[in-house]
């Protein structure tokens, strides 16, 4: 194991340690930010960014981990925004276990919507992705899977609908 690199297991998570002068990297590898993942985000406000980076410079580390899948951010794409400004400030990430990239995008939206900074269109936007997040992770990416008032339809007995002539 790396020098700079401690790990702990919780649960189905990998939490990493990282040493400031390695920051960027975990297990070598860049850290990795993917457009539909980071698209899920609220944006912050200048002031809410603003308030962030203060937090991180006044507390000299990152508190909450850098939640990752197969080393792209799910979560902490602003504090690592931050990171990338003040390499020095030690942080954790934490490798998350996911089926597939829809049921990321389905925790990407329960993660935002406990959040306190979110307009009611954002939470509508954010249960309507999550929705489809499930939906698609669940085999119905390609199309309409039915829903918990279908069943498997088999034809009629013959004879039964038939006009009577």
């Amino acid at each position: 194991m790396d020098r700079d690199l401690k790990q702990y297991q919780h649960g189905d998570a990998l939490l990493r340690n990282r040493d400031p002068h390695n920051s960027s990297k975990q297990d070598g590898r860049p850290l990795q930010i993917d457009d539909e993942f980071s698209s899920h985000m609220p944006v912050l406000t200048e002031e809410e960014f603003r308030q962030l980076e203060e937090n991180i410079l006044s507390d000299g580390v990152v508190i909450c981990p850098i939640i990752t899948w197969h080393g792209f951010i799910v979560d902490g794409h602003n504090r690592y925004r931050i990171l990338q400004v003040h390499p020095e400030i030690p942080y954790q990430t934490m490798e998350m276990e996911f089926p597939d990239r829809y049921a990321v995008l389905a925790w990407i939206c329960r993660n935002q919507l406990g959040r306190r900074n979110l307009t009611e269109a954002q939470k509508k936007y954010l249960i309507g992705k999550q929705y489809n997040s499930e939906k698609a992770s669940h085999g119905a990416a390609d199309g309409f899977r039915g829903n918990q008032f279908t069943e498997v339809a088999s034809p009629p007995p013959r004879g039964i609908y038939q006009n009577q002539t």
